[in-house]
């Protein structure tokens, strides 16, 4: 709530994250040839994005990580790490591990 008054309210902070959005994906697409990973089953890559917002609003890229660090962080950022954790669970696990219970039922009355 702090944030978006500063923001000037919920309109003010939507910009701000479409723009934080699309700076992502700008940098994503400008290195996504020189990425070299292997893809595994069952697996996702955790990016870092440090962004800096100006007393106008606007959305400034200072960094990006590919081992970001979620240890040292302050209050507030403790609290967003919490949310995109159980966010990285519901998205990413509970899928699985849905499709899992699905296909074990599955199993269970075939036979």
């Amino acid at each position: 709530d702090e944030i978006s008054g500063e923001l000037g309210g919920p309109a003010g902070l939507r910009r701000v994250k479409d723009e934080i959005g699309a700076l992502v994906a700008e940098c994503l697409d400008a290195v996504s040839s020189d990425l070299s990973f292997m893809p595994m089953a069952n697996c996702f890559e955790l990016f870092g994005f440090d962004f800096l917002v100006d007393r106008d609003g606007g959305a400034w890229l200072l960094e990006a990580n590919a081992e970001p660090d979620l240890v040292q962080s302050g209050r507030r950022l403790g609290e967003v790490i919490e949310e995109m954790v159980a966010g990285i669970y519901v998205e990413a696990v509970v899928p699985l591990t849905a499709a899992e219970e699905e296909e074990e039922g599955g199993e269970e009355t075939k036979t």
